[in-house]
């Protein structure tokens, strides 16, 4: 592969218990690479992927990458260049940590940079989604928006591409939880109930009116207040083993919140400093091997820059 270019795509948390389907934040150490460079032949070519245990396909069409950079590629009537892409997954598959989104938007960000088109990172989500959807079967943009754009992000509105960058405040620490499990976003969406009881619906437009409010004045004591998922948390948190519990050392170790990343099965845990996050580490991991349960954790912080060139 001639003249290549590295690229990097975060991985994000979605929902964050209070707003479902319509806030995301990237986080640092996960996510995806690629490494683009003029081919041999003509067109696009994924000639390897690297990190995935030989489950995703090579084929263009059926890849998020591919599939996002293809149609960026046919955007600018250049479908014949001769590109070959290596997919590094560097972060867990079907996870609820946007392991698709990320792929898309490496794939857009890559030929875009490669090829030198000059588009705004704004100007790429279009053809993200479009992998994000025909791989996923998922028309939201949580953990689309801010792989590509960085940060803690609003979505108002799907179809119409809205969204609004949220204040991240400083101070603010995730630990992931993992599990050896993969949960399937399709399949995790058609058992969600279809109403929600009015009363939780009340709640819960308080509670994420109150998260936004409290983000801007760094309220960590708001935050901790309102950090409750009454929407999809019970239903899907059946499929977590040992859920609750973790939940539970989590907040009685000082917690601002907990709950389910996206699908699942990936939890987080958000807390104001670090030392709290990584003495709920410690315990977390205690009773883990207790139980001889497998399970994978990671300490991380908000990404603010989204999808970058190496």
């Amino acid at each position: 592969m001639k003249n290549a270019i590295k690229i990097f795509a975060p991985a994000s948390i979605s929902n964050l218990n209070v707003g479902f389907d319509h806030l995301g934040v990237a986080i640092h150490g996960l996510g995806d690479e690629i490494i683009i460079g003029k081919g041999e032949k003509t067109g696009l070519k994924i000639t390897e992927i690297r990190g995935d245990k030989r489950t995703l396909p090579l084929d263009v069409l059926q890849n998020a990458a591919g599939i996002g950079a293809y149609a960026l590629l046919e955007h600018l009537g250049a479908t014949q260049e001769p590109l070959e892409m290596i997919l590094h997954k560097k972060m867990p598959i079907a996870r609820g940590l946007g392991s698709s989104a990320a792929s898309a938007v490496a794939g857009v960000y890559a030929v875009n940079s490669y090829l030198k088109v000059g588009l705004e990172k704004s100007e790429l989500l279009p053809f993200a989604k479009m992998a994000e959807e025909a791989v996923s079967q998922s028309k939201v943009l949580d953990n689309l928006a801010p792989s590509l754009l960085g940060g803690m992000m609003l979505i108002q509105d799907n179809e119409k591409l809205l969204y609004k960058r949220l204040y991240a405040p400083s101070g603010l620490h995730f630990l992931l939880l993992i599990p050896d499990a993969k949960i399937n976003t399709s399949e995790s969406r058609m058992k969600l109930p279809e109403t929600v009881p009015l009363k939780h619906a009340v709640q819960q437009s308080a509670n994420f009116a109150t998260f936004v409010a409290a983000t801007y004045t760094s309220d960590f004591e708001a935050i901790k207040t309102c950090m409750k998922d009454l929407v999809i948390e019970e239903t899907r948190s059946k499929s977590i083993p040992y859920f609750e519990k973790y939940k539970e050392i989590a907040l009685d170790g000082g917690a601002l919140g907990f709950g389910i990343s996206g699908s699942g099965s990936t939890m987080f845990c958000m807390t104001d400093n670090s030392v709290i996050a990584e003495n709920i580490k410690e315990k977390v991991q205690e009773f883990t091997v207790q139980n001889r349960y497998i399970l994978d954790t990671h300490l991380t912080t908000i990404n603010t820059e989204g999808v970058i060139k190496l």
